[in-house]
């Protein structure tokens, strides 16, 4: 929510490898903190394990994405590979529970 109100500086220094406007970068955070609310309410209501497959793909993009541009972060205490990693076993353990939910077990 954070995101919608403020041009967070951290999002908006790492889009600046791929968006040199500050204007237009703030933009796009505005935008991406959108798009995640949106996927946020998908990942609650949804019963496919695709949904969660492309959270563990998109989580896992975005980590090589900071890996190789702000590797830096990693020494941050809430850093993204610590949140990242917790995430995409979230989703893995979502994808196994609706497996057994969908087979009856």
């Amino acid at each position: 929510m954070p995101k919608l109100l403020f041009c967070s500086s951290g999002e908006t220094e790492l889009l600046g490898h791929i968006i040199p406007v500050y204007a237009w970068a703030c933009l796009a955070v505005t935008w991406m903190g959108v798009a995640e609310i949106a996927f946020g309410v998908l990942l609650l209501v949804a019963r496919r394990g695709w949904v969660f497959w492309l959270n563990v793909l998109t989580l896992s993009g975005l980590l090589l994405f900071v890996a190789l541009f702000e590797p830096g972060m990693f020494t941050l205490p809430f850093n993204p590979l610590t949140l990242n990693t917790a995430l995409i076993a979230l989703s893995i353990i979502a994808v196994m529970e609706l497996k057994k939910l969908n087979s009856g077990v």
